[in-house]
């Protein structure tokens, strides 16, 4: 049941998993905590996840993985309460088709914003 999970590229899944952890929560967090929207650091991780959807149409394959449950949660909020480039469109194509999918909607509470 969870092999459907498991994304067809499992190198893309570790990259963006691991920014997600590391560098993208760090900024996203000072960008909360300074009540500023942007920075060019958060920037520069919104465009590494944007090239990682250029050729595809989910994070780390053809289908919805573990790569996507991990970052669809962060990415939902910073779309909704901080600033995503606007050229990051392949970024904001897959948060739209995401957020039009039923199955994300009865999984993400709207009552949360960061986890720490």
């Amino acid at each position: 049941q969870f092999e459907r999970l498991r994304p067809s590229d499992e190198a893309a899944a570790e990259e963006l998993v691991g920014l997600c952890d590391g560098r993208l929560a760090s900024e996203g967090r000072r960008l909360v905590e300074s009540g500023a929207s942007r920075s060019d650091a958060f920037d520069e991780c919104l465009r590494t996840v944007d090239a990682a959807l250029e050729s595809r149409e989910f994070l780390a394959g053809d289908a919805f993985s573990v790569a996507d449950a991990c970052l669809v949660p962060f990415l939902l909020r910073v779309e909704e309460r901080l600033a995503i480039p606007a050229d990051c469109q392949d970024l904001r194509a897959y948060l739209a088709r995401v957020r039009a999918d039923p199955r994300v909607g009865r999984t993400m509470p709207a009552s949360w914003w960061w986890w720490w």
